[in-house]
């Protein structure tokens, strides 16, 4: 991909929420967003060891906002996948903290339906097209009285917003690491939910297509999300669109 075609960013960029139409429906990817503050106090996550146990976070706090898109950065090993793992709810054990939803206690449950987390790797069946895998997906996610218009409708608009559109028709197998990366991102984001949380979305793609990826989920934050995504080593470019 030719850097030069790339949107410009600019260094001011400001989070805002934006509004959205209100004939949209309500898995529409320009549909209105709950907005969702995420907090934790006194977050401590421990592994056993010879000795006992040993601490992974010590006494970590922090917050989550709508409409912005914070960056969890460090070496690896130093604990940011461990982090989210416990924020979004897929590390139920070993760990103390108080989790808060919007001021209230986090209820593993309810949270589960207003987070996605989109893991580091990936796990695409090679034999699909790009289309069927994202609409797999969302048979998968949206629920059951949501037409075939309209999840076919919602599909076309999550391919098109990760840049897809030009290769709906193509096998999994044959798109390029850059494409993969969209295509797991798009299947894990196809019902988007008040609050995302990404694990290295940005890992093994160039910076062409890592920013064009950094680019999309601020979208996704000015629409009012709430993102989160652990990145190991961000470009002065990268690290200048997220918000903390």
């Amino acid at each position: 991909m030719d850097s030069s075609v790339l949107p410009d960013v600019a260094v001011e960029i400001k989070p805002q929420i934006l509004k959205a139409d209100e004939a949209d429906g309500p898995y529409a990817t320009d549909a209105p967003v709950i907005p969702t503050t995420v907090s934790w106090k006194n977050l401590t996550y421990k592994v056993p060891d010879k000795k006992g146990t040993k601490p992974l976070l010590r006494n970590l706090s922090g917050n989550l906002r709508p409409g912005e898109m914070t960056a969890v950065i460090g070496p690896s090993g130093a604990g940011k996948t461990t982090l989210l793992n416990v924020l979004a709810g897929f590390q139920t054990r070993s760990f103390e903290a108080d989790l808060f939803v919007n001021g209230q206690p986090c209820k593993d449950r309810s949270f589960r339906k207003l987070s996605s987390y989109v893991v580091s790797g990936e796990d695409l069946l090679p034999h699909l097209t790009v289309r069927e895998t994202v609409d797999a997906a969302a048979k998968l996610k949206l629920p059951a009285d949501v037409t075939y218009k309209q999840r076919s409708a919602l599909v076309s608009g999550i391919l098109k917003l990760w840049g897809l559109d030009t290769c709906e028709g193509r096998y999994v197998k044959n798109l390029s690491t850059g494409q993969r990366k969209r295509v797991m991102l798009a299947q894990e984001l196809v019902y988007s939910p008040p609050v995302l949380f990404l694990d290295e979305p940005t890992s093994g793609l160039d910076s062409s297509n890592a920013l064009q990826c950094i680019l999309t989920l601020k979208k996704f934050a000015l629409k009012g999300h709430t993102v989160v995504c652990s990145i190991h080593q961000p470009s002065s470019r990268l690290f200048q669109l997220f918000d903390k």
